[in-house]
């Protein structure tokens, strides 16, 4: 029998620990939001974070893990690299995200 651990990242919720415990990357898909219609171009300056381009973009340097995600980054401590172009996922659609994370958070 597969563990709750298990079942939430294949199915994206489940309990672990008699907590529930919800794998965000299995509900939220920011992989649909692919066109370019859906984001803008960024080029990274010398001291751009993860934390500061969302801040600059999204008004809150909180919602980096959407970013690093849209850009396909594992590893949260992944560096920016001044001259390279990262993906920026509009505002109004980080909005309709958040609104779904909260939806299954309730």
């Amino acid at each position: 029998m597969a563990s709750s651990k298990a079942i939430a990242s294949i199915l994206g919720t489940g309990t672990y620990n008699g907590e529930l415990v919800t794998n965000i990357w299995k509900v939220v898909n920011t992989s649909k939001y692919s066109s370019i219609n859906f984001y803008d171009e960024y080029i990274i300056t010398d001291y751009d974070r993860w934390d500061t381009v969302s801040n600059k973009f999204y008004d809150t340097p909180a919602l980096w893990w959407i970013l690093a995600n849209y850009n396909k980054i594992k590893d949260p401590f992944t560096e920016l690299i001044p001259g390279n172009t990262i993906k920026i996922i509009k505002k109004e659609l980080v909005a309709s995200i958040l609104h779904k994370l909260k939806g299954i958070t309730n």
